[in-house]
């Protein structure tokens, strides 16, 4: 689950992309959808992790585990996750899954880790400081903004 706008930029040098499970209702349009982006986006590899949907808040060990699995395997030089406000309580898991994965590769073959705001969860939660998205780092997309359009279609 990343940015479409970022992938768009990086296409070049990306080579895998990983989801995590959506919906069973909808998992097979989802999935068709987001294979379909990939590909207008240049992504050669993506993956589906078949987590239980709403419950990777409460089964962090196992994304944990999964997420370590891999970094190792991958070997990424970028991370991008959610950010820790998000509503949606499985995008809340992934994100903290994540750090706790990522900690013990501070030394690794990935030099960052982004979070990224999900517009339509993150305008869902209460206007506190605490589920602020606060970004510090920002990508000008226009060269990719049609190649974006097209994959988000």
């Amino acid at each position: 689950v990343f940015s479409v706008a970022f992938i768009g930029k990086m296409n070049k040098e990306l080579a895998k992309v990983i989801g995590i499970r959506y919906d069973d209702n909808v998992l097979q349009l989802r999935k068709k959808q987001s294979l379909r982006a990939a590909e207008i986006l240049g992504i050669k590899e993506s993956r589906y992790l078949d987590f239980e949907d709403e419950t990777l808040e409460e089964n962090l060990l196992s994304c944990t585990i999964t997420i370590e699995r891999l970094i190792k395997e991958i070997k990424p030089q970028i991370i991008f996750t959610h950010h820790r406000g998000d509503a949606n309580q499985d995008h809340r898991g992934v994100f903290k899954a994540c750090i706790v994965a990522c900690r013990h590769y501070r030394d690794s073959s990935f030099s960052s880790i982004y979070c990224y705001e999900t517009l339509s969860t993150t305008e869902q939660t209460p206007n506190y400081l605490e589920f602020a998205f606060l970004p510090n780092y920002y990508i000008n997309i226009e060269s990719v903004l049609e190649m974006k359009i097209e994959a988000m279609k």
